[in-house]
């Protein structure tokens, strides 16, 4: 067999230098800690556009949230104002009573939830960014099913040279 540089070689080097560059493929597809970690395989950026894309476009709409949120503190007067988190319930704008006892909140505030001295608000801004979130993080986890899927098609569409190096032939 000849090589590019029009040398002969043969088969056996041919084939360890293919299945070098197919190791270091999926080598530099994802983390294997991390995926033996969470079950699941996080593709490394240029490996899948659109779980790209759709990272990207998380932290747009971060970005929009952590935006809006200083655009509020400015609003009401007031630079304790944060998210709040528990679960799916995120980005629940966070104020002290005792501050609402001063100043009322604006009419767009919606109270959702409260524990003692605080109440927590949703405004039709933040549901909005909150839906826009929801969407590109499905796009996000379809990107993550596919890429496991294509990765795994990958490694067995070349089960005939994995079969022969794992039983040393």
């Amino acid at each position: 067999m000849e090589n590019e540089k029009g040398n002969t070689t043969s088969d056996s080097s041919h084939s360890t230098h293919s299945l070098k560059e197919l190791i270091k493929f999926f080598e530099n597809s994802f983390v294997a800690e991390e995926a033996r970690k969470s079950g699941k395989i996080i593709p490394l950026p240029g490996v899948d556009k659109e779980y790209d894309r759709a990272k990207q476009d998380i932290k747009g709409v971060e970005q929009s949230l952590e935006q809006y949120i200083s655009e509020q503190k400015i609003l009401i007067g007031n630079n304790n104002i944060k998210y709040w988190y528990s679960g799916k319930m995120r980005y629940q704008i966070e104020i002290s009573e005792d501050f609402i006892k001063k100043r009322r909140v604006p009419d767009e505030y919606t109270l959702v939830s409260q524990r003692k001295g605080i109440r927590r608000f949703l405004t039709p801004t933040v549901r909005r960014l909150l839906e826009e979130m929801t969407k590109v993080e499905e796009r996000r986890d379809k990107a993550i099913k596919c890429t496991m899927v294509n990765l795994f098609r990958s490694f067995d569409q070349h089960f005939t040279r994995w079969e022969k190096v794992v039983s040393n032939e």
